[in-house]
């Protein structure tokens, strides 16, 4: 069975975040299985430029398929104007569709979505659309009148032809809400827990003395954010919270990673404002083992985030075996029942509480709950149940 997976952006396009990262790994782990081709549908944006290097780590390859090792095929079109057009996709995909199966799409809110949705009603192909957050509350609030002319005029004529995909409870509800008959199945992103439980810290510490200097959090509490720092992140919040933790408990510190989205500046005023200079670092972006080793050094990890759909930087934390505190408005409901977090309103005194209520109790109990959870999200589980949902349509 062929797959056609059609999405604006793709690794190694970082700058959009957790999902290109999820989507990348869905496809690595998913293409083992033999009964499927995967074909990624893609442009060479990248935030406001366009890739220079392929997923292979050489020059990238444009407007035709190719496979950089990861078992699954690759087309990257070239954009004449960055994230508004591209001429080689509006005559490509149309091939590239015919040839498939099964189509998902994944993206709201840019052109190759209602391009894709269109030929797929001409050519009668089976549809997934993945939102990725798209219809969140938060998120439809950013230039809301153009969004519900797009939603309109380009979703809602093929909504009947659709097949849902949430990461969540929560993205479910929001789906449902615009719309009720909305055929939805949920699919957590996921992780190889295995890498995070058992990573070694110990032989990684050399390279990482240089992001985050070993007497910089020696006998402290470590709060870790990891992620964009954007304003719907919350980390607004996030200071003010650690700021009472601060004063209730001297010996800690809060580690920010993650690159800048704009919202960088006004951080740095709220540090100046409560006199953190000092207790707050902040590592730039991290990957790989320097993340892996950064979850494992730490006390706590905190999502104050005012929307998520998923959050896979929760799933990597909690098989880091570090406990977590995340905000009402993440899909992580269900970390008080696994006794690994807390599930918090997003307001300071809820998340210093949060803090509170975690790093003064016995880690170890905490550390091993969280890895349980963790599994939940083992790629072995999330490519079962997707590799079900194709059969299934």
């Amino acid at each position: 069975m062929r797959v056609s997976v059609i999405i604006p952006s793709f690794y190694p396009a970082k700058h959009y975040g957790g999902s290109i990262f999820a989507t990348l790994d869905l496809y690595k782990n998913f293409s083992k299985n033999k009964d499927f081709s995967v074909y990624v549908s893609s442009t060479n944006a990248n935030g406001n430029t366009v890739l220079r290097l392929g997923a292979d780590g050489k020059s990238i390859v444009n407007n035709r398929f190719h496979d950089p090792g990861f078992g699954f095929n690759i087309k990257y079109y070239k954009e004449i104007f960055v994230n508004y057009f591209s001429i080689y996709f509006l005559f490509g995909i149309w091939s590239d569709i015919f040839k498939a199966n099964i189509v998902h799409i994944q993206s709201i809110f840019s052109y190759p979505t209602p391009v894709s949705l269109f030929i797929c009603f001409l050519l009668q192909k089976k549809v997934i659309l993945s939102p990725r957050g798209s219809f969140a509350e938060w998120a439809l609030k950013y230039k809301s009148y153009k969004k519900r002319i797009w939603l309109n005029f380009f979703i809602s004529p093929f909504v009947n032809k659709i097949t849902w995909h949430a990461t969540s409870k929560k993205e479910k509800k929001e789906i449902t809400k615009l719309y009720p008959k909305a055929d939805v199945f949920i699919m957590p992103d996921g992780i190889n827990v295995i890498d995070y439980s058992s990573f070694v810290v110990k032989e990684h510490m050399g390279d990482f003395e240089k992001i985050v200097p070993f007497d910089y959090y020696k006998n402290k509490k470590v709060i870790l954010f990891l992620g964009r720092i954007h304003e719907v992140k919350g980390l607004d919040n996030l200071l003010y919270a650690f700021a009472k933790y601060k004063r209730y408990n001297k010996d800690s510190i809060l580690i920010v990673a993650g690159d800048d989205h704009g919202f960088k500046k006004k951080l740095f005023v709220i540090i100046k404002e409560l006199k953190l200079q000092n207790d707050v670092y902040f590592t730039g972006k991290v990957y790989g083992n320097a993340k892996k080793t950064l979850y494992k050094i730490s006390d706590l990890f905190v999502l104050p985030s005012h929307t998520e759909n998923f959050g896979i930087v929760v799933a990597e934390a909690l098989a880091s075996g570090l406990p977590v505190v995340a905000s009402n408005k993440t899909p992580w409901e269900d970390l008080d029942v696994h006794k690994c977090g807390k599930f918090v309103d997003n307001n300071l005194d809820s998340l210093f509480n949060g803090m509170v209520s975690l790093l003064d109790v016995s880690s170890s109990e905490l550390s091993q709950n969280a890895v349980e959870y963790a599994k939940f999200f083992d790629w072995d589980k999330i490519v079962k149940m997707y590799k079900n949902v194709l059969f299934e349509m």
